[in-house]
């Protein structure tokens, strides 16, 4: 919380006032719902899996639960919004996972809990997807990103099977994506003064690798291929679509990646094409394009590494 208030001013406190209550409540009621999960009875397992909902998921980020989300990426400095979106989100959502699994097993392989899951990731997309087209600051399409990819991971782990192992993926695939995108948004705001996409400008010419880099990491956002992000919601989308319960979850989220996709190639765009009259930047430094740069190549090699992994013979 201190981390995203660290910038004076209104509204970072607002934000850090908003993470304190929805994120931090979120983890009390969650500890309740660990306490009722160990209860056994089962009408304490169930309502120790309906708290797990709601406190992992206000802390995940999932909706309806989301509001704090843009806010703290928004005013949050630029390496804290990272943290945030590409390590505790989706550490978050492993640990609801593990004990939604444990609420199954006492409750003798009750599919609910999962159940509401997929409802939560496919509420996430909706949402996710809907905000990013109008968002005019950068951080705060990152923030709604990210709630779409939370909406993802969450999605693989209800539908189990390889959907679980592409979630994992994602995890790793998204964090980089995202690490990358929220770098560059630091470097643009500390350059431009601002993370307005209507203020930021000719972008290829004041910042040669973060322009690159931030191409490059809002195309894995997109699910462009071959990059990591394209082949781990794919292996979420399979792990849907192997089990005729989960079909239509897996297809709808298939049609709301391709919105999120038309979303991001609308608003992206503009910051490279954007005139800027009037303005002069210093050229890029070495300490701007080296950290890019090996985002970038990290990025690149999860999209060869996922399929490497997934074609890796098994030991006999």
């Amino acid at each position: 919380m201190a981390l995203v208030g660290l910038k004076p001013g209104v509204h970072p406190f607002e934000a850090a006032w908003k993470y304190l209550m929805l994120a931090g409540m979120g983890g009390l009621i969650a500890l309740a719902g660990v306490i009722l999960i160990g209860g056994g009875s089962p009408a304490t397992v169930a309502a120790g899996a309906i708290l797990l909902l709601v406190g992992f998921g206000a802390k995940a980020g999932l909706v309806p639960l989301h509001a704090w989300l843009p806010d703290a990426h928004a005013q949050a400095p630029a390496p804290v919004s990272a943290l945030l979106s590409g390590a505790e989100l989706a550490g978050i959502l492993w640990v609801l996972h593990d004990g939604l699994h444990r609420a199954r097993v006492l409750l003798h392989g009750a599919t609910w809990p999962t159940d509401l899951l997929i409802a939560l990731g496919l509420l996430s997309l909706v949402v996710g997807v809907g905000a990013m087209a109008g968002q005019r600051n950068l951080k705060r399409l990152l923030a709604y990103s990210s709630v779409e990819h939370m909406g993802v991971i969450a999605l693989g782990m209800g539908f189990g099977g390889i959907g679980l192992l592409g979630a994992l993926l994602h995890v790793i695939t998204h964090g980089l994506a995202k690490s990358q995108c929220f770098f560059v948004s630091g470097a643009i705001q500390t350059r431009y003064g601002t993370v307005d996409g209507e203020k930021i400008g000719k972008l290829h010419q004041a910042m040669p690798w973060g322009s690159g880099g931030l191409l490059l990491g809002l195309a894995a956002l997109a699910g462009v291929p071959p990059l990591g992000p394209f082949f781990s919601e794919w292996l979420v989308a399979a792990g849907g679509l192997s089990d005729h319960a989960t079909v239509i979850p897996a297809i709808l989220m298939l049609a709301l990646l391709a919105l999120g996709f038309i979303a991001i190639a609308y608003r992206a765009p503009r910051l490279w094409y954007q005139p800027m009259p009037g303005m002069r930047l210093s050229p890029e430094g070495a300490l701007e394009a080296v950290p890019t740069a090996l985002l970038s190549v990290l990025l690149l090699l999860s999209g060869f590494a996922v399929p490497w992994m997934l074609h890796w013979p098994l030991p006999r």
